[in-house]
């Protein structure tokens, strides 16, 4: 059973106690996945071990995906992949994976300065690894190294998670 919730502190990249109770008791309940969303940025990526003995996967947020937000992290998130099978009646979840991305648009200066934001326009969502020069012109001091730093401490949890650049 995959179960997806609607929780977290927006802008908070750290799962707090009520999102852990709550994966623990949707684990407990019988769930197989949990696949979080609600913070509008990319939260922790952990495993939850159940009295049962199975292991759930919990992405406690996956990020924004196509959005047209303003700060940075809101603007970066991405795609989880994962290889799923049954050993003893039991799924088991291998070969985990996520493919970070970055939302991008235009957004005249003289529109940002006067903080006009129904005039963003051009929505572009790109793989992290070719985002550059879209993250360079909303964010002159970021690139994608540092969001894959940032992307790389963030999903640092138990789950064993191999970022795909």
């Amino acid at each position: 059973m995959i179960v997806s919730a609607h929780w977290g502190m927006e802008d908070t990249r750290k799962y707090n106690q009520d999102q852990q109770a709550a994966a623990e008791l949707m684990a407990e309940s019988g769930a197989d996945l949990i696949i979080g969303t609600g913070p509008h940025v990319l939260q922790e990526a952990m495993s939850i071990e159940t009295s049962d003995g199975r292991t759930v996967p919990v992405w406690y947020s996956l990020g924004n995906l196509y959005s047209s937000q303003l700060k940075i992290d809101e603007l970066t998130g991405g795609v989880a992949k994962m290889h799923i099978s049954l050993q003893d009646s039991k799924p088991v979840f291998s070969d985990i994976k996520f493919y970070p991305t970055f939302m991008s648009y235009d957004w005249p200066k003289e529109d940002q300065q006067a903080e006009r934001i129904e005039t963003r326009s051009n929505l572009t969502l790109t793989p992290l690894a070719h985002a550059d020069k879209h993250i360079r012109k909303l964010f002159p001091d970021e690139s994608v190294e540092s969001r894959y730093q940032m992307v790389t401490e963030t999903l640092a949890g138990n789950l064993n998670v191999t970022i795909v650049r």
